[in-house]
């Protein structure tokens, strides 16, 4: 199929549309005729993720316009695309990108993308913004966010897609779990980009006084959606060694950590007061009773009314 040409600045032009999504790369986006439909739209900590589907009513020709990327922007396309046509900071060039192919684009660039609409449909968008990239790039200050068209890569698409299923999920994960996934995306991009450089030397797990100030920080903020950045910066350490290091002296990675010190509150609260199950939810940083449950059935076998009523029998 012949490549689309640019739409003539001078020539009869279709309507130029906006979306208003919520994600500011996307909603800066001028596109031409038609709008694309836009679902699964998560917009949590650092981290925005969306599928991007044809219309049911889209012409052939498809092309957009977007003047600056305000977020750092990694599309995954899940059908192969034998023409995709990119003006990038005002270089043009054709790319073919393979089934569930990558491409990403760094805030700084602005493009022209060209091509049908059927080729378009199933594309997956993850959004960082520049202070996760930063928070997880800190021990690399040099390190920026590559730009390449029509990358494959196992490890890749496995992280994108347990932060679609995370987005997908019945309630919103929790800001450790978020921000660990968006500070592995970061991490494993410029290893596939070849740009991982630069990078302090894993040393191994945490230090006492590291594990002690970590683990007593969760403690504290039980109730609280404390980020990986946050308790990396009470280590003194970048997120990704961080984390690392944390599982290693721990056991756990620090969000399976904090879910394990809540379960454990919630059944100190269970068997010690009269705290409605909601309540205690509340108390020990879940935002609805219903996940509460479901990692009770998962931990305990039960739910906590369940649990309530053996242990105090």
């Amino acid at each position: 199929m012949a490549i689309p040409d640019a739409i003539d600045a001078h020539a009869t032009r279709v309507p130029v549309r906006q979306l208003n999504t919520g994600a500011p790369a996307m909603d800066a986006a001028l596109w031409h005729g038609v709008l694309p439909e836009i679902t699964n739209f998560v917009r949590g900590p650092g981290l925005t993720t969306l599928t991007m589907r044809t219309p049911h009513d889209a012409p052939v020709r498809h092309e957009v316009e977007v003047p600056q990327h305000l977020e750092h922007a990694l599309l995954m396309f899940r059908r192969p695309i034998p023409h995709l046509d990119v003006t990038l900071s005002g270089t043009r060039r054709t790319h073919a990108i393979p089934p569930r192919g990558f491409v990403a684009v760094p805030t700084e660039a602005d493009t022209v993308w060209r091509t049908t609409w059927p080729e378009v449909d199933l594309l997956q968008h993850i959004h960082i913004d520049e202070p996760l990239f930063r928070a997880a790039t800190v021990d690399r200050p040099q390190a920026r966010f590559p730009s390449f068209f029509g990358v494959s890569d196992a490890r890749l698409l496995q992280i994108v897609e347990v932060a679609v299923a995370l987005g997908e999920a019945e309630a919103m994960p929790g800001r450790l779990v978020w921000e660990s996934c968006g500070v592995l995306l970061v991490h494993h991009l410029l290893r596939v980009a070849g740009t991982d450089r630069g990078r302090v030397a894993a040393r191994g797990g945490l230090a006492g006084w590291q594990i002690r100030r970590t683990t007593d920080y969760v403690a504290a903020h039980l109730a609280e959606n404390i980020g990986l950045t946050e308790l990396a910066a009470i280590a003194g350490l970048s997120p990704f060694h961080f984390a690392r290091a944390f599982k290693q002296s721990v056991g756990d990675p620090p969000h399976r950590y904090q879910t394990r010190r809540r379960i454990e509150r919630a059944c100190e609260l269970l068997a010690t007061t009269e705290m409605p199950v909601i309540d205690v939810a509340a108390a020990v940083g879940f935002e609805a009773p219903q996940t509460l449950t479901r990692l009770f059935r998962r931990e305990l076998g039960m739910t906590p009314s369940a649990y309530r009523r053996d242990v105090r029998r």
